[in-house]
């Protein structure tokens, strides 16, 4: 019985002359292999360590950030005053968290939002020349026999407010007109 080891012994073997031939070879052909001698680092390596440099780098960058931050936090405290944070984010073009995030760091209180979120309401519904433009359009399609779907669909006014432009200008559509 031949045991595990002589077997594996014996594949190294054949592996060992495979590489000696492709040595041979390499030599035949007029290069030559280099051994350098390599000594072992003295000091530990550790990827995370940082070094005098990284550490001013980091340093430099975070007085950076800070002092970008401070001079963001005075436009905000400026804009404050007369602002409520929703006008503050679209005069600045930042978002509602990065704005809240500034005023809670620095103590920066905002005026009351609640007139804008009146005149946000307010805006939000059309002129009356607008709804007799849009009701113009409906009639047409009402006139063309159309139904109600396919002039909503049709004339890119969204189905809610056409359907109290029927109701107000009391625009007549067929149960069943024409779909395409």
């Amino acid at each position: 019985m031949i045991s595990n080891e002589l077997s594996t012994i014996r594949e190294k073997d054949a592996d060992r002359a495979w590489l000696a031939k492709l040595e041979q070879d390499f030599h035949a052909r007029g290069r030559r292999i280099e051994v350098v001698d390599r000594a072992p680092s003295t000091t530990a390596f550790c990827p995370y360590t940082a070094t005098k440099a990284q550490t001013k780098a980091r340093a430099v960058k975070a007085m950076q950030v800070q002092a970008d931050e401070l001079a963001l936090a005075a436009r905000v405290r400026e804009l404050a005053k007369t602002m409520a944070v929703r006008a503050v984010c679209l005069e600045m073009g930042l978002t509602r968290t990065t704005v809240r995030g500034i005023a809670e760091r620095h103590r920066i209180s905002f005026k009351s939002g609640k007139e804008d979120a009146r005149k946000a309401n307010q805006q939000r519904y059309a002129s009356i020349q607008e709804d007799a433009r849009d009701a113009a359009r409906l009639r047409a399609y009402s006139d063309l026999g159309a139904s109600f779907n396919h002039a909503a669909n049709h004339s890119g006014i969204g189905r809610t407010r056409a359907e109290r432009l029927a109701r107000e200008f009391a625009i007549p559509f067929k149960k069943r007109g024409k779909t395409a």
